[in-house]
C-alpha cells in the first residue's frame, strides 16, 4: 500500500511539473487569451504546492509570462504569486523567482590558535 501510495505521489508530482514546464513554454506560442482562460488559474494554484519542484517550475513559468505578455485580466495574480516564491523557504524557487542567487553569508575562516 505504501509503494502504490508513493508510486502515485511520484507520478502526481511530475505531472504538476510538467503542467509547469509546459505553460512556460506556451509563453509567446499561443496567444494570451488562451493562456489567461485555460492555463494560468491551474498555474497560480501550484504556486502554493508542497513539493519545491513544483514551485520552481511555476516561479519559472511565472517570470517567462510576463516577460513575453501583458495578461491584462491574470497580471496582477501572476505578479503577486512571483513576489510569495520570492519569499520561499527552498533557495531554489527564490533562484527561479528571482533570477538571482539567494544572499548567502560568506564563509568564515577558521581561526588558528
Amino acid at each position: 500500500m505504501f509503494s502504490q501510495n508513493l508510486s502515485l505521489f511520484v507520478w502526481l508530482t511530475f505531472k504538476l511539473y510538467r503542467y509547469a514546464n509546459i505553460c512556460e513554454r506556451l509563453a509567446g506560442l499561443i496567444d494570451e487569451e488562451t493562456l489567461e482562460n485555460e492555463f494560468i488559474d491551474t498555474l497560480l494554484d501550484l504556486a502554493s504546492d508542497r513539493v519545491a519542484n513544483v514551485r520552481f517550475a511555476v516561479a519559472r513559468a511565472i517570470r517567462r509570462l510576463l516577460e513575453v505578455g501583458s495578461f491584462p485580466n491574470k497580471a496582477d495574480d501572476l505578479k503577486n504569486k512571483l513576489e510569495i516564491l520570492k519569499q520561499d523557504k527552498d533557495k531554489d524557487v527564490v533562484f527561479f523567482a528571482t533570477g538571482e542567487l539567494p544572499n548567502r553569508s560568506p564563509p568564515t575562516k577558521a581561526v588558528d590558535s
